[in-house]
């Protein structure tokens, strides 16, 4: 897999590639996705807080980064960082 992908082809965001953590991606598929905390939030069904709370470092639980698969396309290997 292309490491500065992290999303699939039909995706158009583009990622740096030297994000180290969860929370570095998480952020760049929501700055790639050009959305605020609220509206990514919304998208995947938690708070603003939680958001930025998952950017931050916090664990993701495994239904947000499922529900970021579903909605962004995001490659879950690449997310957690096992590419």
């Amino acid at each position: 897999m292309d490491e500065r992908a992290g999303l699939t082809a039909a995706k158009s965001i583009t990622y740096v590639n030297a994000m180290e953590t969860t929370g570095e991606r998480i952020a760049a598929v929501r700055a790639g996705s050009g959305l605020s905390l609220a509206a990514f939030g919304k998208r995947l069904k938690i708070s603003p807080a939680a958001a930025w709370y998952y950017e931050n470092g916090r664990d993701v639980p495994v239904s947000v980064i499922r529900r970021m698969w579903m909605e962004f396309g995001v490659d879950l290997e690449w997310l957690v960082g096992r590419d």
